[in-house]
């Protein structure tokens, strides 16, 4: 058995498969792990009617379909493509942007959408987009090759701004027990989980109980972030 390291950082990038001499490129996602070695990927291939991966599609009935390296039968990642980092963390925060990036494909795959005549429309390239915007990454120009149906969606756009395209998180929680909500939201952002520092250890102070007195409180420590409600459009947090 493989015990994957924990404490070293994963990878997601964007990659390119050089086409035509590298005149053009097939863009898709790769996971690395610590070492660089490719572990995980998600492409957008053409499939003919018989269920079988073309290089490319060009009759009526070939179909736009996703697929991760197993369905595929192998991987087509290569550390001498043209490529961009665009996530770093744990294991399991790539793994979980990795298995959004997943579930989005099944929602294309469900479309049973036709693949454009010779990648002439909304292709592969356009897969690795629809699935960089789901999982909340950027999607980066990787350089001068032609891409034909890059930035292009498949899928509605997901708007990481917009709370309410975070419905999708609720289906996520455990509500079997009771849970109190609250902001402010402390965020997890360099993927070593969640610190905070006790009120004796920090200054920031709080009128808590709206009686004119500010008293200690708890603070999120460097590497994370607070998420808060800003009632009176001053861009402070400064109310308990």
């Amino acid at each position: 058995m493989i015990i994957m390291s924990q404490s070293e950082n994963y990878r997601i990038v964007k990659s390119q498969l050089p086409l035509v001499g590298g005149m053009g490129g097939h863009n898709f996602i790769a996971v690395l792990d610590p070492s660089g070695k490719v572990v995980h990927e998600l492409n957008g291939l053409a499939t003919s009617e018989d269920g079988a991966i073309k290089p490319i599609g060009y009759l009526p009935s070939d179909r736009l379909k996703v697929y991760s390296e197993t369905e595929a039968g192998g991987f087509f990642y290569n550390p001498s493509q043209r490529q961009q980092t665009l996530y770093e963390g744990s294991y399991e925060s790539v793994m979980d942007k990795y298995n959004k990036g997943y579930e989005a494909g099944k929602k294309i795959n469900d479309q049973n959408l036709p693949y454009p005549f010779f990648g002439l429309g909304k292709n592969s390239n356009s897969v690795a987009s629809t699935l960089l915007n789901q999982m909340g990454l950027d999607d980066p120009d990787l350089g001068n090759a032609l891409t034909p149906g890059e930035g292009s969606l498949l899928l509605p756009e997901k708007n990481w701004c917009d709370p309410s395209d975070w419905k999708d998180w609720q289906d996520e929680v455990n509500r079997d027990g009771k849970a109190y909500g609250y902001d402010p939201l402390i965020l997890n952002l360099d993927g070593k989980g969640i610190q905070t520092l006790a009120p004796s250890s920090v200054s920031a102070r709080f009128d808590h109980n709206a009686d004119g007195i500010a008293t200690a409180t708890g603070w999120a420590a460097a590497g994370n972030g607070i998420l808060a409600l800003d009632l009176n459009n001053n861009g402070k947090i400064d109310s308990g």
